[in-house]
């Protein structure tokens, strides 16, 4: 082992965080992912609005069959309950409650798909 692999070593170790400073890090990039040329919707937007004019528009990672199972149980669990609230009156609880209850009825992957995509967009809120 030459002396240009001690120093490819050292400086491969010396880029090593700390779980604190790795996580900071992480959080800047998902912040900055999530935000990038999107301003947070304003308090009246219903999320009705926000479904079809934010949410889905940036989903275009989704295969066709999970982007169409997604939006049948999203339309049918969710946007009927609360699709006419403005975003700053839904609470999380409320919304929890609601899909806890979904989950007593239906099939766990239903009332999985309905929280994943309910929970998703809330994090768009103005207020949490």
């Amino acid at each position: 082992m030459g002396s240009g692999s001690t120093a490819k070593f050292r400086s491969a170790r010396s880029l090593r965080l700390k779980k604190w400073e790795a996580e900071k890090k992480l959080k800047a990039i998902i912040d900055r992912e999530m935000t990038e040329g999107h301003a947070p919707p304003d308090a009246t937007m219903t999320l009705r609005q926000f479904w079809n004019e934010r949410f889905l528009p940036l989903e275009v990672r989704w295969r066709q069959s999970t982007r169409a199972v997604i939006e049948i149980v999203f339309t049918k669990h969710v946007l009927e309950k609360f699709g006419a609230k403005p975003l700053d009156e839904i609470k999380r609880f409320e919304l929890q409650t609601h899909l806890n209850s979904l989950a007593l009825v239906y099939s766990f992957t239903r009332s999985l798909s309905s929280r994943r995509s309910a929970l998703g967009p809330k994090q768009f809120s103005t207020k949490r």
